[in-house]
């Protein structure tokens, strides 16, 4: 694989590419996910957002293997 890797951001959000535009950061391609965010029976927020975090992450990558365009994402 030659060059760069490839930033594919899982969230549709508008503010969360703001935000990263902000920094200096312009994801290559975007691939949100739906998963189910709803919290666990006494689980804390940053648990929360780090299992949320986790599990899109995982569902955009096997998203993102089924796609030759995002070799290398």
């Amino acid at each position: 694989m030659a060059g760069r890797l490839k930033l594919v951001l899982a969230s549709g959000s508008p503010r969360r590419i703001d935000l990263l535009n902000q920094v200096g950061i312009e994801p290559d391609h975007l691939l949100p996910v739906t998963i189910d965010e709803s919290p666990k029976r006494n689980e804390l927020p940053r648990n929360v957002a780090k299992r949320l975090a986790r599990e899109k992450a995982e569902a955009a990558l096997t998203l993102a293997k089924s796609d030759p365009e995002l070799d290398g994402a």
